[in-house]
């Protein structure tokens, strides 16, 4: 519960972040140079998911299996550490290959300073503080780290030109933060006496996150729909569906990322006792979430452009009708992440699940490529939409197929 608590105090400290500073930063610099930082920002998350590589769930495991054992978390530890820190330099490599053949790049000194976030991510360790329940640690960083960028913006993004201040900014405290957080956990948790692994176990390491690696590259339709805008739309257009992607983005992690970090070693163990005590509390688990989530799609809906005006100001009132759309996707997000990771992950058939996004995501990809260019944001945004969808249909019908059917109720309900 408190680790609960605490990844959910997390998100909830980022979106409160997201909350105060855009309505000011969207009137400071202006609707094209935000829609620019925040596709470059989705850019970047395709090389957070290559440094992640999935770790976030098979050493959180790793870790809470083995908590007992000073000597294997540290193990563990230096294992992921070494194949992120290689995964870091790997992505830098590709970055810059990027930039020297890309011709289309309108800021690549913005970019760049983007990219470097890159740097205090690789080495923030809230796998670490999951897998040993001490999540709270990382509230407070998170807190002071937005504090300090909040007052550095306010002080200083003072007119439309400040935008690469702000960029940079953001960039500074994210590295801090992620390496002071390393020094703490280190210091605090005795993992000082640094374990180097051999060639062989971090190729054991690579091949067993392989499949959620590629699960978790293969489900980002929501980047590939906003990388696929900027070869299709204005910048403006891009910051009006930047706005609403900022307003949504938020919403869905607060209601799907704290549950399915904290409870995922529990339904682990659950489908670890029986198939029929997995399903049970699989089900007893997922109804509360469908109820809160179609409540807060519903409040979206209709609160659309009172959120707009408030997060966006006035003069994204074209937001409104992108963001009422969007509003269908925490439920569907939710839904997705949950069948996925505390359905086929915790029944060990995480193999399955590239196939999946794979297939959704060409699908993603056909639409956009198609519709797209003719009918640029919104058609956009009706992809994702739908996209996502079909990725709940096609999970819930290859969990039936093993036994898992999400439709049927409880015997004992």
């Amino acid at each position: 519960m408190k680790n609960f608590s605490a990844l959910t105090l997390i998100q909830v400290l980022n979106y409160l972040f997201v909350l105060l500073l855009i309505p000011y930063v969207v009137r400071i610099i202006h609707a094209n140079n935000f829609g620019l930082i925040t596709y470059y920002n989705e850019i970047l998350v395709y090389f957070i998911i290559l440094v992640n590589f999935g770790f976030e769930f098979t050493a959180t495991r790793k870790i809470s299996l083995n908590i007992d054992d000073k000597l294997e978390i540290r193990k563990i530890f230096w294992e992921t550490v070494f194949v992120r820190t290689s995964l870091m330099f790997f992505s830098f490599f590709v970055f810059f290959l990027i930039i020297f053949y890309a011709e289309s790049i309108s800021n690549i000194s913005l970019l760049i300073i983007i990219f470097c976030k890159i740097i205090g991510l690789t080495y923030l360790p809230t796998w670490f503080l999951t897998g040993i329940e001490k999540n709270n640690i990382a509230a407070y960083f998170v807190f002071f780290s937005k504090l300090s960028a909040l007052i550095l913006i306010l002080l200083f993004v003072n007119n439309e030109d400040d935008f690469i201040l702000y960029a940079l900014i953001l960039t500074i405290v994210e590295i801090v933060i992620g390496l002071s957080l390393f020094m703490y956990v280190i210091y605090k948790y005795d993992l000082s006496v640094v374990i180097k692994p051999n060639l062989n176990s971090l190729f054991s390491i690579v091949k067993e996150n392989f499949s959620i690696f590629l699960n978790i590259i293969l489900n980002q339709y929501v980047t590939l729909n906003f990388f696929l805008l900027g070869f299709f739309v204005s910048d403006e257009l891009l910051g009006y569906y930047g706005g609403a992607f900022k307003i949504i983005m938020p919403i869905m992690i607060i209601t799907w990322f704290p549950l399915n970090q904290s409870i995922y070693p529990l339904m682990n163990r659950a489908f670890d006792e029986g198939l029929k005590k997995g399903i049970t509390i699989f089900k007893k688990m997922l109804r509360p979430i469908l109820i809160f989530n179609c409540l807060l799609t519903l409040f979206i809906y209709v609160a659309a452009p009172l959120l707009v005006k408030i997060v966006l100001g006035k003069e994204f009132v074209s937001s409104v009708r992108i963001l009422r759309i969007f509003s269908f996707l925490p439920i569907l997000v939710t839904l997705t992440n949950y069948l996925t990771i505390q359905g086929l992950y915790a029944m060990k058939l995480e193999r399955l699940s590239p196939y999946i996004g794979f297939f959704v995501g060409l699908t993603c990809l056909s639409l956009n490529l198609i519709f797209t260019p003719d009918y640029g944001v919104l058609s956009s945004a009706y992809i994702w939409v739908f996209t996502q969808l079909l990725a709940v249909l096609i999970t819930m019908y290859v969990l039936y197929k093993n036994g898992l059917n999400v439709l049927e109720r409880n015997k004992n309900s």
